[in-house]
């Protein structure tokens, strides 16, 4: 039992899919099962007409040993045409033919009653599941049910607060622009496992077809038949390349657009010190607002250095593979241009840009409450002694004459 659920129902399968994969799988070996089936039971009949066994008397006409075999031969081939290119549709419909002929033969001519051998045969059908155990494998994993119904949706995030970084899994504030662990920008989707599922496809290709390449010089290949699938491969290859350069220049852009951020941080930084310093701030705010803004830029400097480790890491994985070709160069072009990117004047520069003004901001506020303290000291009372003139602390008797008034 547990076979037959574990081949019903495979445990990589979603638990929220499952019963409807197995309505599914369940539909389509109702279909080519029984086809099998009814054209065996027409054939044993047919046979059982034209030679019956000796304790078997049928009185029947001469019209059926033409209905007989005829329909069996529409029912066989209508299990094979439905499904005209699935083998797995062939071979279970072949498979429940020919047991249930030999199981047909065997149970009504060993039987003195042909009504008890038929009832044994439908019964004896369950043992077909045993039989095609790997067309039911090969079901299960054809192209019947689409792909995306193996695809797990993720389930929705119980803490609306919190949002998951898809590049490192961290999670963070939903608020979050930036991974404060990687430095992602969570705004926007990842593309380094496009690249990696890309690099495993290319590297396949590259692989068939430096293997067919060899076949073809050993003559192992008729020329007509290398051809073909030379340029089924060599067709792929070049898609898997195209899209290759367009998840590269998605970085590139993504890394521009890092830039834009980063001088756009840059110029607004610059904008609250002057409207500081023509006194329509104050000090205070942009000593609370730096620190984001610091925040910002380390994040966005440390997605720019993991663009530059994907495509060295794709770089590297090209440079020891002699049939690059084009792509090759261009991933080297590209990590070049992003390098150039994240060691920009600018990029470097806004970090200590803004250290500096958070320092020349802390000193401003320094500045600004000394100056307000002396304001203060100056603003006070100053007492002056009636007997001798002279200017009296506070609460202190005069230096000269001990009066305190």
């Amino acid at each position: 039992m547990e076979t037959v659920k574990t081949l019903l129902i495979p445990a990589a399968i979603p638990k929220e899919q499952r019963w409807a994969l197995l309505v599914i799988r369940l539909f389509a070996l109702l279909i080519y099962i029984p086809i099998g089936l009814i054209s065996s039971y027409l054939t044993i009949f047919y046979i059982v007409v034209i030679t019956p066994p000796q304790h078997v008397s049928l009185q029947v006409p001469e019209t059926w040993t033409l209905i007989f075999p005829a329909t069996a031969a529409f029912c066989f081939l209508a299990g094979l045409g439905l499904w005209r290119l699935k083998n797995w549709a062939r071979r279970m419909t072949i498979g429940a033919f020919a047991i249930g002929i030999l199981l047909g033969i065997l149970f009504i001519y060993t039987n003195t009653n042909l009504l008890q051998g038929a009832v044994e045969l439908i019964v004896s059908g369950v043992g077909l599941l045993g039989f095609l155990r790997n067309p039911v494998k090969t079901l299960f994993t054809s192209s019947v049910i689409t792909e995306a119904a193996y695809v797990a949706q993720p389930a929705a995030d119980q803490d609306k607060s919190l949002t998951t970084c898809p590049h490192c899994r961290k999670r963070t504030a939903a608020e979050t622009k930036y991974c404060v662990e990687c430095g992602s920008d969570l705004t926007t989707p990842g593309l380094q496992g496009d690249l990696q599922n890309l690099l495993q496809k290319l590297e396949r290709g590259y692989a068939l077809k430096t293997k067919a390449l060899s076949k073809i010089a050993a003559n192992d290949l008729d020329s007509k038949v290398f051809r073909r699938v030379y340029t089924d491969y060599a067709a792929n290859i070049s898609s898997l390349e195209k899209n290759l350069r367009d998840s590269v220049n998605g970085i590139l852009n993504e890394a521009g657009a890092h830039r834009k951020e980063i001088k756009r941080i840059t110029d607004h930084v610059r904008e609250l010190r002057l409207r500081a310093d023509i006194g329509e701030i104050r000090e205070a705010d942009i000593v609370k607002e730096l620190p984001s803004l610091n925040r910002q830029l380390t994040g966005i400097h440390k997605r720019l250095q993991f663009l530059s480790t994907i495509l060295g890491t794709v770089q590297e994985a090209y440079s020891e593979n002699p049939d690059t070709g084009k792509a090759y160069a261009f991933i080297t072009n590209a990590s070049i241009c992003l390098g150039a990117l994240n060691a920009d004047k600018a990029s470097n520069s806004s970090l200590t840009l803004v250290e500096q003004d958070i320092q020349n901001s802390n000193n401003s506020i320094t500045y600004f409450n000394s100056k307000a303290q002396k304001k203060l000291v100056d603003a006070s009372p100053i007492k002056i002694c009636i007997t001798c003139g002279n200017e009296l602390s506070p609460d202190e008797p005069c230096p000269a004459c001990n009066n305190l008034k």
